[in-house]
Formats: C-alpha cells, sequence, structure tokens
C-alpha cells in the first residue's frame, strides 16, 4: 500500500517541478521583454528630455516680445511729452537686451489723409513710417544704439480695436515696440 502512495508523492512532485518549470520557463522571456521595454523606456525618456531643452532653446530664439504702446493724435506723428517720457523710460529694457533687434512698427487708422495732409503725407502708409521713425530718432535721442533698431508702417490694415468707433481708431493709431530676436 505504501507503492501507491510513494508513485502519487513522485507523480505530485515530478507535476509539481513539470509547473514550477512552466511557469519559470515563461517568467524568464517575460523578464527579458520587461527588461526590453524598461531601456526603450529610459531611451525614449533621454530623447523627450532632449527635445524638450531644444524646443526651449528655438522659443528663446523665436520669442517677440512687445515692450511699449504709444498713442498718436489722428493725422499725427507727433511724439507728445508724455509718449517722449513713456520712451525714456523703457530705454533701460532696451539696452538690456543687447542681442535683441528693436523693431519699431507704426499703425493707423482707416481714416483717409485728410486733403490738408497731402503735402505731408500721401498716405496711411506715409503716416505710419512716419511715426515709426520720430519714435526711432527720439530713442536714438535717448541713447538707444541706432543701428539695432528697425522702423517699419502698416498702415491701417493691422488694427487692434474696431474702427467703428473714436476709442477704437485712437487705439489703433499707434506705435508699437518689439524686441525680436537677431537672425
Amino acid at each position: 500500500m505504501q507503492s501507491p502512495t510513494i508513485y502519487a508523492l513522485v507523480a505530485a512532485g515530478i507535476f509539481l517541478i513539470l509547473l514550477l518549470y512552466l511557469y519559470f520557463g515563461q517568467l524568464g522571456p517575460a523578464s527579458d521583454e520587461l527588461g526590453q521595454v524598461r531601456e526603450e523606456r529610459t531611451a525614449l525618456e533621454s530623447e523627450v528630455e532632449q527635445l524638450e531643452q531644444q524646443i526651449a532653446q528655438l522659443e528663446d530664439k523665436l520669442t517677440v516680445e512687445m515692450v511699449e504702446r504709444i498713442h498718436f493724435e489722428s493725422g499725427s506723428a507727433h511724439i507728445s511729452d508724455e509718449n517722449k517720457a513713456k520712451l525714456q523710460a523703457i530705454v533701460q529694457r532696451l539696452q538690456a537686451d543687447g542681442n535683441k533687434t528693436i523693431r519699431i512698427v507704426g499703425h493707423t487708422d482707416d481714416r483717409m489723409i485728410i486733403p490738408d495732409f497731402p503735402r505731408i503725407y500721401a498716405s496711411n502708409w506715409e503716416l505710419s513710417i512716419h511715426r515709426a521713425t520720430h519714435t526711432v530718432r527720439v530713442l536714438e535721442e535717448v541713447g538707444v544704439a541706432p543701428e539695432r533698431m528697425q522702423a517699419v508702417g502698416m498702415s491701417k490694415y493691422h488694427p487692434i480695436a474696431s474702427n467703428d468707433t473714436q476709442e477704437g481708431k485712437a487705439q489703433n493709431r499707434r506705435v508699437e515696440i518689439y524686441l525680436v530676436p537677431e537672425r
């Protein structure tokens, strides 16, 4: 009677060994695959980190920052004392970013040049560029290097407010000063 018990124990042992072999035999390749997945994940995380650093560098090179906006009377490129004070207040900021170009962009509202002004400004294009160049001259007078500045006229084509109201027109008669990365 002991023989069947011994045979049963031996069979159970063989069955247990077979189960353990199958279990650990399958675990080995799964463990290898898990290791490969972890290595690939680490490599991808490293690539993502490098890409994020490159994106941050590109964003720094592509960033355009508006420093100031000044407004003008209708049909005028005259810079008021209040606007001159604004310009003097930003000189340090402009000079602190010595590796960037200072772009001065003139704008107008959509009002046509009145008959008395064609001798001075033939169109809103001329008025917008005069606003920009007069701003450049004031900045140059207070110490901004002229070789860093650009004057651009945009006429009436880039409003920031509706030209249907006097308030909107007043907002559109402006010069915007930007710091732009050098090329």
